[in-house]
């Protein structure tokens, strides 16, 4: 966790993304949680807004920050729709 902190400050530290400002009310670590709740489990954003005191929209905004920012680092991509097709072929052959 404390990798994925420090990755996210030097990202948004950098140039372009300094300008984006996430909701303040909670550290940088509390966002994080929020932002992991909502990806591990599938929780809607009023529910989680509920939970930590913030807005549906804001808990969205707060999301789409650290998607944004963990694209841009480069290390959390996820793979194409050509990649998930050769996954798709090699479990299918694993299976038959």
């Amino acid at each position: 966790m404390t990798i994925l902190i420090n990755r996210v400050k030097s990202i948004w530290c950098s140039n372009r993304y300094h300008d984006i400002v996430p909701p303040d009310k909670a550290s940088l670590e509390d966002k994080l949680l929020i932002a992991l709740s909502y990806w591990r489990e599938y929780r809607t954003y009023a529910h989680i807004g509920v939970s930590y005191g913030y807005s549906e929209s804001q808990v969205c905004r707060l999301v789409r920050w650290f998607e944004d920012i963990l694209i841009a680092s480069g290390s959390f991509t996820v793979g194409g729709k050509k990649e998930l097709l050769t996954i798709d072929k090699e479990k299918s052959q694993l299976l038959t």
